[in-house]
């Protein structure tokens, strides 16, 4: 699995995905952004899935994936994520995570491309 990010300025991070991904790329990136000291000021994240060609990921993984985020919630408030997913499976896995975060402060989004995404945020 191949991740590609990039800071945007001092608010904005953008990260893509690409082939084959599993809940330990997930978590992998997850701890180097809650590490990063720049996450302190983050206002939003771009998670682009479009180039995602396998996943193992399923509703267990979101479920453990929103447990895992919970505590970086007290570090990262006002946090925007615009989840860019193609396909039904996709889609559904980024509504799951929405849903299963809806009780902390993050807002999340799903969209089809990057375009719609940074409108949002």
């Amino acid at each position: 699995m191949a991740i590609k990010v990039e800071w945007e300025g001092r608010h904005g991070l953008y990260r893509k995905y690409y082939g084959t991904l599993a809940i330990e790329d997930i978590m992998k990136a997850n701890l180097e952004f809650i590490g990063d000291e720049r996450s302190d000021d983050l206002r939003y994240v771009i998670a682009d899935f479009l180039d995602v060609e396998k996943s193992s990921i399923g509703a267990a993984d979101i479920s453990k994936i929103s447990i895992f985020d919970k505590p970086a919630e007290r570090n990262i408030q006002r946090l925007k994520i615009a989840f860019v997913v193609r396909g039904e499976t996709q889609q559904a896995l980024a509504r799951l995570y929405q849903h299963e975060s809806a009780d902390n402060s993050w807002e999340c989004e799903v969209f089809d491309s990057v375009e719609e995404a940074r409108k949002w945020i």
